[in-house]
């Protein structure tokens, strides 16, 4: 059997401290480490994270770790190797350092389940709670949070080497409140930018990527990160399909995996970039 290659300090370079230039590198370095990093990711999946209810799958679990390690290596300007060390190949760091941010991220996510849990047994509060956080609904606090983000959003966007694409993606899994048409028709611009064969951006036109999402959100707002949310959302943005989520689904399930896929990369790639341009401190 072949044996792994090593993974070396100039391939982890961007994530480390004192050649830290920030995000993007870094997700570069990650990429470059991918298969390393979802066997450590997927153990920890299987040892523990299927119990966990707000997970998916264990690509869930793979974008909360990736996510918080280049968090973390940003608000640290880089990840410090231990003292002394002179190894060549940094593998087992690397390993142990994905897993206990994996642990870190299962343990966070038991606690806000177990919270969760507790609070869903008031009904009275829970359905009050509903209904401070549906769509049009929010307090003047609130909309000013909504305005910065959306003026981030925007500032990001006009340094012009961020993809609009990856904006969407957030705005739609992380902040649906925040989508307007000016996202949509922004990521709609790159339909026909990749390789001969490939489409980058959105698959749709903007005015039906639009509509349809016009419909996607009062119904998955709430809980724009679960399943069937998802699988809508690859639906509207990379199918070119004129049926159903559902029956796309059923007869392209590898198209699905792919939209999936292509989803949680554009939105891991924009998260560090809106924080970052928020301030520290700012979900």
């Amino acid at each position: 059997m072949q044996e792994a290659p090593i993974i070396t300090a100039e391939d982890l370079a961007p994530l480390l401290h004192g050649s830290w230039v920030g995000p993007e590198a870094a997700w570069v370095a990650i990429e470059r480490c991918g298969p390393l990093i979802r066997r450590v990711v997927a153990m920890q999946y299987h040892k523990y994270g299927r119990r966990c209810r707000v997970l998916e799958d264990q690509g869930d679990l793979l974008t909360y770790t990736v996510c918080g390690l280049v968090e973390k290596a940003g608000e640290k300007k880089g990840l410090a190797l231990p003292g002394g060390w002179d190894r060549p190949d940094l593998s087992a760091w690397l390993a142990t350092v994905v897993r206990r941010q994996a642990i870190d991220v299962l343990r966070r996510l038991g606690r806000q389940e177990k919270e969760s849990l507790t609070r869903e047994g008031d009904t009275d509060t829970a359905g009050t709670a509903m209904l401070g956080t549906s769509v049009g609904v929010s307090s003047p606090g609130e909309q000013l949070d909504i305005q910065r983000a959306h003026d981030a959003i925007r500032a990001l966007l006009e340094r012009g080497d961020v993809p609009p694409m990856q904006a969407l993606a957030w705005v739609l899994l992380s902040r649906p409140r925040l989508l307007t048409r000016e996202w949509v028709e922004r990521a709609s611009g790159l339909v026909q930018q990749g390789r001969v064969g490939t489409q980058r951006g959105l698959v749709r036109e903007a005015d039906e990527t639009w509509a349809l999402l016009c419909d996607w959100l009062p119904r998955h707002a709430l809980d724009p990160r679960n399943r069937a949310s998802r699988r809508e959302l690859a639906w509207i943005l990379r199918a070119d399909d004129n049926s159903s989520p559902d029956l796309w689904r059923t007869a392209n399930s590898d198209e699905l995996r792919k939209a999936l896929d292509t989803l949680r990369k554009w939105e891991n790639r924009f998260r560090p970039l809106v924080r970052a341009q928020l301030g520290e401190g700012t979900p």
